[in-house]
């Protein structure tokens, strides 16, 4: 019997970290949802649908062989939306004549004047052909999507979605990078909580 306590209060261990990730990760989403209310009701989060005269273009020109399509003049065009406006999660509507490679947005906040690497997010594809980015909710004072990142890409804007409406519950889903903490974090801390109490394995 005394062979199965350790195994057993290293899994007990496990399952309290596992608990508390989970808490902490509801508690982080309902402070969230606390903060985008109040911006909601302040009416400082639009839900807002931006056509191509909304924004402003670089590295975009007319494509001749269809009418309504821009080309990608290099491989590093943009969108530019400027405003200020709580942003939960945007979405690029577009058409493209070509696979685009990897479509990002970068966001700054009121008071910069510069877009920074720390400040990108890259496009999730949703199931209607849409291109999301989830901001996670950040007071942006200019947003500037890269459309494409290859160069020469046709591509037709048909909308870009500001705060989007989406299901309550899809806030409390984690993403790809939330998933491997969750997944993982447990596992590291409650080693480390065993290493720090080494008299538990003397039992």
């Amino acid at each position: 019997m005394n062979r199965k306590r350790p195994a057993l209060r290293a899994a007990r261990c496990l399952a309290v970290c596992y608990v508390l990730a989970a808490a902490v990760w509801v508690l982080r989403c309902l402070m969230g949802s606390g903060v985008m209310l109040n911006y909601k009701l302040s009416g400082r989060m639009p839900t807002r649908t931006l056509t191509l005269d909304d924004l402003h273009t670089e590295s975009l020109v007319p494509y001749t062989a269809q009418d309504g399509w821009l080309v990608s003049s290099d491989a590093d065009p943009h969108l530019i939306w400027e405003g200020t406006a709580y942003v939960e999660n945007v979405t690029l509507r577009a058409d493209y004549g070509l696979p685009p490679g990897s479509v990002a947005l970068y966001w700054r906040g009121p008071d910069e004047t510069e877009y920074r690497e720390s400040q990108k997010v890259f496009a999730r594809q949703d199931a209607d052909g849409g291109y999301t980015f989830a901001l996670g909710g950040r007071l942006v004072g200019a947003l500037r999507i890269d459309p494409d990142s290859l160069g020469g890409v046709p591509i037709r804007v048909r909308a870009v979605e500001l705060n989007p409406a989406a299901p309550w519950y899809r806030r409390f889903l984690p993403g790809g990078g939330a998933w491997l903490l969750l997944l993982f974090g447990p596992v590291l801390a409650a080693a480390l909580w065993r290493a720090l109490l080494p008299g538990d394995e003397k039992d």
